[in-house]
Order: C-alpha cells, then structure tokens, then sequence
C-alpha cells in the first residue's frame, strides 16, 4: 500500500531565506549504484506539456526528439493552468543489491497526481499512484514528501512517468533512494528541522511578551518578524497542513505568502526602529517609510497577477528591500554603532538567502533535495542575530535612561546643597530683611496715598475737560445759530435788493451781484469752518443706518436740480433700477454731495454735470463727473489740503476759501469710506466715493429712475405762506423775498401767534419755519399746524444746526444760510409734491 504525504509549497520561500543549488540543466539518464545513491531525478527529467499530449500511452510513443529538457526548467516559472508529462530512464547497476526503494516528490503542492512505472521499454506499465482532483482533500496524512515505493531490480532498466498538475511550482527535487536511507534521514533531519521551528516560535512568543511587559515597540516587529518566519517553515514542514486542510484550502494555498507579506513587513518596521538614532542619515527614515507602505501595495497589487509572475515581482521587492536594509545597516556600522553591526551581520545572511532565491525564482539556478532545508538554519541563526542586536539597542537605552536618572539624581542633589544655602542666609538675613519689608510698606504706602492723590486730579482734570467740551458745544451750537440768522437774513435782504427796482442801473447791479457774492463766500466759508471745528473737537459722529443709496441720490437730484438750472448747468442723475443698501449716514452723504456739485458748478466751467452710483460685487462707487477745465496732476497731490485752491493765487474771495473738499474728505473718512480723485487737464474731472456693500443688499426694485434734464418750474404767484420767525430781521427778509416772488406772506414771531394767525385768514399754501423759537421748536410748532391744516400740509424747516434731521413726511429741512434760488427750488419741489 502507497504511503503518501504531500509536500509544501516551495513558492514560500520567498521569505528571506537561504537557497542552494546543485542541480545541472542537461537531461540524462540516471544510473543507480551504492556509491551514486540515492539518485537525484530533477536533472533527468524531460517534460511535455499535456496540452499537446493528453494520454499516457501517447507519451509513451513520444520520439526522444519532442521532449524538452529542463534546460530552462519549467519549475521556476511555476505551473499556470496546464498539467505535465515527465519521464525519466533509471538504470540500476549489477552490484546493486536488491531492496525495496522509493520514489521521493519533494516541493510540490498537487491538484492531479499520477505515477507510472515500466520496466524495461516493453514491460507493463504500473500505474503505482493515480489522484484526480478533488481526491487530494480526502487524504488521512499529509507531509513533507510524497512517497511512491518502487521494487528495482539490478542490472534493469526503468522508465518512470509522471503526470502532474499543481496550484504551484518553484522547483521539484526528485529522488529514489532505499527506504531505510529515507527513515535515517527524516529521523534525523526531521527532528532538527522540529526543533528549529520550536526555538523560532518560542523566540517570537517570548519577544512578543518581553515588547508587551517593556513596552518596546522595536521587539515587538522583531517578534513579529520571527513570527511570520516560523509560521512560514512550519507550513514548508508540513506541520500545520492537518489545521487548515481540507477546511481552509485557500488559507491552506496562501499561507506561506501570507506568513511572507506579515514577516516583510515587519522587517521594514524593525530595521526603521534598529536604524533610527542621531547619528543615522536623514534620508533613511524615509527610505523606510517608503518601502514599510509601498510593501502592502505591492502584495495587494500582485495577487491579480499569474502564480508565476506573482512570486517574482514580490522577490524582485524582497530584495530590493533587503539590498537597501543592508546598506543602511553598512553605513551605520561605519559609525561605530554597535547595533549597526549585529543587524548589518544578520542581515548579511538573509541578503545570500534572498540573491539565490532570486536567482531561482528567475530560472538561473536550481534547487536540490539536499539543501531545501538550510534556509531555515540560516532563518534561526538570522534571528538569533537580529535578537543580539535588539539586545544592544535595549541595552542602550537602558544606559541612556540610568545616565539619565543620574543626571536627575545630579541636579537633585545640587538643588538640595541650594536649598540649604538658601535656608543658611534666610536665617542670617531674616531681621535685615524684616527691616527692610517694613521700609519698603511704607515706602508703598506713600506711593499709594500719591496714587489716589494723582488719580482724583485726574478725575478732575476729566471732569474739567467734559466740563468744556460741553461748552464749547454748547458755544459752538449757540454761535452757529446766532451767526447764520443775520447771513441768511442779508443773503435773503440782498436778493430782494436786487429784485426790488426793474430799472435799476448798471452799477446798482454790479454792486449787489458783489455783495451777493461775498454774502455767499461768507455763509460757505462760516459753514466750512463751523463743520471743521466740529470734527476737530469730535464733535459730530456718523449715525449709521440702513439706507437704499439710489433712493437718496434721486432724492437729492430732484432737490438741487433747480440750483443747477439757474447755473444753467444740466445734471444727469444715473442710478440702477434696483435698490442698492448701504450702512451710512444720510445727512453727511448729501453734504458730501453738496460740496462736490458745488465744486462742480461753480469752478469746472463744465455746462453738464454726471450723478452716478455704480454697483460691483464687492463694493459701491458714488461718482460726480464733469466735463470742465480738469485738475492738473501737480494738484491732485494737495486738493484735499484746506485752503488748497488751483489756480487762485490771489486768493480771489468769489472763487471759494479751498475748505470745501477739505472737510469733505473729512466727512468720507468719518463715514467709513474712500474718496478718490481721477482727471487730467482739459478732460473733466471725476470724484469717486468708494464704500462696502451691505450684506443686506436686496434685489427689490428701486424707486428711484434715472433723471435727466430740467424739472418744470411752478408758478409762485398768489401763492399764501405762513412765515414764523422770533428773529425780526430774518422774519422780514423772508417775507419781501417771498412777496417779491409775488406770493402773501402771514408773518409770525412764535408758535402762539402762528396759530392765532391761522385762524384768523384763509389757509396758506405751505409754511416756512424757524427750528428755534420761544416756548417751543420749529417741529412741534408743525405737528401742531398739521393737527388744523390735514397731515399731508407742506411744510419747510429752516435751522443753523446742521446736524437736525426730521423724519417726518412733507417736511423739508433746509440749513441757514440758504441761497434764495436753493430756497425757491425747494419752495417749488415741495407745492409740486
């Protein structure tokens, strides 16, 4: 009866490991004698691919001619998908004694297996071993070899063939020899091979439990490593097949290269932790950390490749790894480092293992039946070394924490020396120290009594200057009123002057037209210096609210529109159809606008004027462009200086004091935004207010539209208004200018006499009101007025504080002093509202 056990596949010797060879390539036959024996069948084999013959009996009638010899043998490539036919001659010589022999498979893991034997070239062919695929799981032993016993004869000559199929070949050492030479040398060299794997598993166990205890991480990849190289012998032993076979197969086919992935891995892993230290070349860790990821990747990545190519492209990574390990660990011996040098020894082994498995696994070299084994005495003694060296590097570390520990020891010894020569002159130092406490409290004490003597002067001192900015608020408002009232009063008396006698002369003309002139550089020059000293003494302060800047711009174009027709200017109002939100102050946005239409009017020469708001994603541009003499570069530097003119040397009084853009840059920069200035002699001129989109911003439609050309003029003639100011002359002057534009005027001194007035005549058109007033002001006086005449009755609000503003509907609110035809367009604009 056959006694059969199947042997591991060779492919897993991948791992590291030594690799011997001896065989030769050319096919002869092999001669069996007492001195030859046992006989080593791998050279004699010739082989054919089933594909082209599919029976035995056509192998048989096969010519000598078609078979191949193993020159490029077929078992470095590994089988893929097809079985073989091999045949051998044996001879036996006349001095052989006869005995019962076998037949020895090494190396191969089968899927179909079948052995012929003939005897003589026209004896019966025996058919001694025949297993088909699916009977391999249903075998009671399994083992290193298989074993076909063979009855040889001297003197005769012996055909032996061999069908097979295989999941994977490396090589297959092949041998007939006496079964008690077998029994001898698996006696012996089984045991040893036993015990070499124990001594691998118990060197991985204990390093795994010495990593976990000591917590060091570079024992635990050598463990590791150790471990997938045991777990790698002991399926090339046969000695863990009876747990995975026949329940696991795929486990049972992959086992080795998975014990070969692990153990690779780890060596990465344990060659970064050996070969990290100080003195290591800085390009190593990466080198590491390149292969330690790349290695997964390649193992993943080549499972889709043939069995063959697989083994190849992973040995070629092998060693590659293993070349760059040992240069790494050369360099570092070079160094003196003594770790270095035991893993530099160690990995000296395994690159001679790696070279010749290499060398076989591309077809260079073969691989006998007497040095499948030594691989893993070059494994053992390997480890054995890597181990010396995981001991070396331990063992520094443990110098390195004592050297540690001592230098601790060191400066606690030293600090505790300190200590007492501290304690030694605190005691002799105590009572000079006391003293010396008791002086400096006081010393603190004084400089706190100072302290609190400097700290209410200063509250003092606060409130002394709130004390006067109060006042000079108070002044500045007071002086403000009482200085506008006469110049809005002699601004109104001389354009009744000048309207008052048609016939008047050329001179009498001249002269009031100057005076005029000096009445309205007065009123810009007080309002301009008024503004300055309030922003000076901060003073004003932006009130910021949500406000739809095309709304404001149209407003404001319809209000200074009539200003521009009698400068026969015409103003172009250009404004999205949209509403465009912005965070500014209302009052100091028309202000602005005032001084830059003024500038425009009065000094460009330009008979057209541009309002434009420009909308972008990140900002807003309010522009206002004209077409005049331009402003040369020279200038644009020092425009917004104050007292700053162009081309007014002179100091000509008609052409403006050069406050104007002056504060008007004070005012955007108050508000929060940018003016810029860009224009070129004789081409316009083009003053931009830059400011930042609201987050707010809506996409609601905007009331405003653009706006070109003159707005008709209202008839004032008939028209009845109440007049109400407790100032004598400026109530006056309002009434002759309105009457001289041939309306009524109902004078009035205060709010009492207003109401009496009202009740008394017929209903006034609109009113026109002084803010100030005895008892009361100039909004309340309105409220009241409304009560009687309807809440949409037009009313306009005359003040000196610029700063008012008045929310109220109908309700126009105009600075003192006002220039007459300002004051007749507002007139105008609001009859027509």
């Amino acid at each position: 009866m056959l006694r059969l056990t199947l042997s591991c596949n060779r492919i897993s010797w991948i791992a590291l490991f030594w690799l011997c060879s001896g065989l030769l390539f050319a096919s002869e036959d092999l001669v069996l004698n007492e001195e030859a024996s046992p006989g080593n069948l791998a050279a004699s084999f010739v082989y054919i691919s089933d594909r082209t013959v599919a029976s035995r009996k056509q192998a048989l009638a096969l010519p000598p001619d078609r078979w191949q010899k193993l020159e490029h043998d077929i078992f470095n490539e590994g089988f893929v998908g097809s079985g073989f036919w091999l045949k051998a001659t044996i001879r036996s010589d006349v001095s052989l004694e006869q005995g019962n022999w076998l037949l020895v498979l090494n190396n191969v893991l089968m899927e179909e297996l079948s052995v012929y034997w003939q005897h003589d070239s026209e004896g019966l062919l025996l058919e001694l071993v025949d297993f088909e695929a699916g009977q391999f799981a249903k075998l009671p032993l399994q083992g290193r070899h298989w074993l076909v016993p063979l009855t040889i004869q001297p003197g005769q000559s012996y055909t032996l063939l061999v069908h097979m199929k295989s999941f994977v070949v490396s090589q297959m050492p092949a041998s007939i020899l006496p079964v008690e030479r077998y029994l001898e040398h698996e006696l012996l060299v089984g045991s040893l091979l036993n015990m070499a794997v124990a001594a691998l598993l118990v060197i991985a166990v204990v390093g795994l439990l010495l990593a976990l205890v000591y917590r060091d991480i570079g024992l635990f990849y050598h463990s590791v490593f150790v471990l997938g190289v045991a777990i790698l012998h002991a399926s090339l032993q046969g000695l863990i097949f009876h747990w995975l076979w026949p329940h696991w197969p795929w486990l049972h086919k992959n086992i080795a290269f998975l014990a070969i992935v692990v153990a690779l891995w780890a060596g990465v892993m344990f060659t970064r932790e050996q070969m990290s230290s100080p003195e290591s070349h800085p390009m190593f860790p990466k080198l590491l950390y390149f292969f330690a990821w790349l290695q997964p990747a390649v193992a993943l990545t080549s499972l889709l490749l043939p069995l063959h190519l697989r083994w190849q492209v992973n040995v070629l990574y092998l060693l590659s790894s293993v070349v760059t390990a040992l240069v790494m660990g050369f360099v570092n011996s070079l160094r003196g480092q003594r770790v270095a040098i035991y893993y530099t020894a160690a990995m000296t082994i395994f690159f001679i293992g790696t070279f010749l498995l290499a060398l076989n696994k591309l077809g260079f070299i073969p691989v006998n039946v007497y040095t499948d084994n030594l691989q893993l005495v070059g494994s053992l003694v390997g480890s054995v070394i890597f181990l010396l060296s995981v001991n070396e590097r331990v063992n520094q570390k443990r110098l390195a924490k004592r050297a540690v520990k001592q230098q601790a020891l060191d400066y606690e010894r030293v600090a505790h020396e300190t200590q007492v020569q501290l304690l030694r002159i605190e005691r002799q130092t105590s009572e000079g120290l006391e003293q010396q406490v008791h002086a400096r409290t006081a010393e603190l004490e004084r400089a706190l009594q100072e302290l609190k003597t400097a700290h209410s002067d200063l509250q003092l001192a606060k409130a002394a200057e709130e004390k006067a900015h109060l006042e000079k608020t108070r002044f500045l408002a007071a002086a403000s009123h009482d200085i506008r009232q006469p110049l809005h009063a002699l601004t109104l008396l001389v354009e009744d002057l000048l309207l008052s006698t048609p016939a008047q002369t050329a001179e009498t003309v001249r002269t009031g037209l100057r005076v005029r002139e000096a009445v309205d550089s007065l009123s810009a020059l007080f309002d301009a210096l008024f503004d300055l000293s309030k922003l000076d003494n901060k003073l004003v302060r932006p009130e910021l609210e949500l406000i739809d800047l095309a709304q404001l711009v149209s407003d404001y174009g319809e209000r200074i529109q009539p200003l521009c027709q009698h400068a026969n200017t015409v103003l172009q109002v250009d404004i999205p159809e949209k509403a465009v939100m912005v965070m500014s102050d209302r009052l100091m946005l028309e202000r602005i606008l005032t001084i830059l239409i003024d500038n425009a009017v009065n000094h460009s020469g330009s008979n057209r004027i541009g309002l434009v708001v420009s909308v972008s994603p990140s900002q807003l541009r309010l522009s206002v462009i004209d077409h005049g003499i331009g402003i040369a570069e020279n200038d644009q530097v020092h425009i917004f200086e104050e007292f700053y003119q162009v081309d007014n040397e002179q100091r000509n009084r008609s052409r403006g004091m050069g406050l104007g853009l002056a504060l008007c840059r004070r005012l955007v920069g108050l508000i929060g935004c940018e003016i810029t200035l860009h224009s070129a002699r004789g081409q316009g001129a083009r003053f931009d207010i830059l400011m930042s989109r609201s987050p707010k911003d809506t996409a609601t439609e905007s009331s405003g539209r653009k706006a070109e050309g003159a707005q008709p003029t209202l008839c004032l003639q008939d028209k009845l208004v109440l007049v109400v100011d407790d100032d004598v002359l400026a109530r006056e002057a309002s009434a002759q200018l309105l009457q001289r534009w041939g309306m009524s005027v109902l004078p009035a001194a205060d709010g009492t006499e207003a109401l009496a007035v009202l009740g008394e005549a017929r209903a006034p058109e609109f009113a026109l009101l002084d803010y100030r007033l005895p008892g009361s002001n100039g909004l309340e006086l309105a409220k009241a007025i409304r009560a009687r005449l309807g809440s949409k009755f037009p009313i306009i609000i005359l003040t000196g504080d610029l700063r008012l503003s008045i929310s109220e509907p109908d309700i126009r609110v105009l600075s003192k002093p006002i220039r007459p035809m300002r004051l007749r367009a507002a007139i105008q604009a609001i009859l027509q509202a």
